[in-house]
C-alpha cells in the first residue's frame, strides 16, 4: 500500500452513487461498508501492481455483496439483495431425523433463534456474530452441518460421504460397515476440533480399507496404491494403468532397497509417460498443461 495512501482512509477513491440515477442513497450497515471499502482498496492496489487477477478476484467478491463497479466514473453503487423467505423458523436448517433426544419447547425456540441470527450475519457478512452463534448452539449440545443444512442434539454425527465409484472396486469387497464407522468418529472428532485424530482415521481408511476421501465432494472411494500412491485427476487407459502401476512399484522397491538412482530413472520414465507424481500425499496423475503445452 503506499501507492493507494494519496487516496485518503478508504484507500480508493471510488464514491458511491445510487443504482438509479435521482435516487437516494440508502443506508448501508458499517461492517459491511469497512469491508467494500477494503476490497476497493485492494483492488486498486492490484491494478497498480498489474496483478489482474487478484483485481478481478476482488471484483467477484464486491459484486457477491451486491456491489456494482463504473470504472470510468471511479464509482460503485449498492443493491442489497433479496433474501429467502425461510418461514416461521428463518432458517433452512432441518433437525437429524433419527436424533430423536427430547427437548424442552422453550429450547427448540432458543435453537430456532440462533439459527436464524446465524443465517442472518452470515448473509451480513458477519462472522463474528456468526460465530457467536455457533459457539453458542454447542454450547447446548447442538451441532450444527453447514452442508447438510441439518442440525443435532443427540451427540452422533452427520453422514459425512456418500460412496462414489473408485479404481479399487474391482479388488473384492471392502467393508463399508468399518468405512463407515471410521467416518463417523472422524466427523465427531472434527466437530470437536480434533484435527489431528480426525487426519489419523483419514489415514487409516487409507491404509487399512484402501479408502480415500474428498471432503470438498463429500465422498468416499476405493483407491489402488501401487507403490503406495493413488490416482487423482482423469482416469487412464488401461495399458497406460498397468504401466504407471508396475513402475510405482518397481520404484517403491528401489526406495525400500536404497537404489535411489534407479528410482530416479523410474521416476524419469513415468514422467515420459505423461505423470506427474505428489510425494508428500502419494498421488500421481495424468500431468497438467499450460497455454504453451508445457506440462507441470
Amino acid at each position: 500500500g503506499a501507492r493507494v495512501g494519496r487516496f485518503g482512509p478508504a484507500g480508493h477513491d471510488y464514491a458511491r452513487v445510487p443504482p438509479t440515477d435521482g435516487e437516494e442513497l440508502a443506508p448501508i450497515d458499517e461492517q459491511l461498508q469497512v469491508q467494500i471499502d477494503l476490497l476497493l482498496a485492494k483492488r486498486l492496489q492490484a491494478k497498480l501492481d498489474r496483478k489482474f487477477k487478484t483485481a478481478d478476484a476482488c471484483r467477484a467478491q464486491l459484486n457477491g455483496l451486491g456491489v456494482s463497479l463504473h470504472d470510468q466514473r471511479r464509482a460503485w453503487s449498492y443493491v442489497e439483495a433479496a433474501r429467502p423467505d425461510f418461514g416461521p423458523d428463518g432458517h433452512d436448517y432441518s433437525r437429524a431425523t433419527d436424533d430423536e433426544t427430547a427437548l424442552e419447547p422453550e429450547t427448540l425456540v432458543r435453537i430456532n433463534r440462533l439459527l436464524a441470527t446465524r443465517l442472518e450475519a452470515k448473509s451480513r457478512r458477519h462472522f463474528e456474530e456468526a460465530d457467536a452463534c455457533r459457539d453458542e448452539l454447542a454450547s447446548i449440545g447442538v451441532f450444527v452441518n453447514d452442508k447438510l443444512r441439518g442440525w443435532r442434539v443427540d451427540g452422533k454425527a452427520f453422514p459425512t460421504h456418500a460412496n462414489a465409484p473408485g479404481d479399487g472396486d474391482g479388488d473384492g469387497e471392502v467393508d463399508e460397515r468399518a468405512v463407515l464407522e471410521l467416518l463417523a468418529r472422524r466427523s465427531l472428532a472434527r466437530k470437536d476440533g480434533a484435527y489431528e485424530e480426525a487426519d489419523a482415521l483419514a489415514a487409516e481408511l487409507r491404509s487399512s480399507l484402501g479408502v480415500v476421501l474428498d471432503d470438498k465432494r463429500g465422498t468416499w472411494r476405493r483407491v489402488q496404491q501401487p507403490g503406495g500412491y493413488y490416482r487423482v485427476g482423469p482416469a487412464v487407459d488401461p495399458v497406460t494403468a498397468k504401466k504407471v502401476a508396475d513402475l510405482l512399484e518397481r520404484r517403491s522397491e528401489c526406495q525400500a532397497a536404497r537404489d535411489y538412482a534407479e528410482a530416479d530413472t523410474l521416476q524419469a520414465q513415468l514422467t515420459d509417460l505423461g505423470i506427474t507424481l505428489d510425494t508428500r500425499i502419494k498421488t500421481w496423475r495424468v500431468a497438467r498443461t499450460d497455454k504453451s503445452g508445457a506440462r507441470r
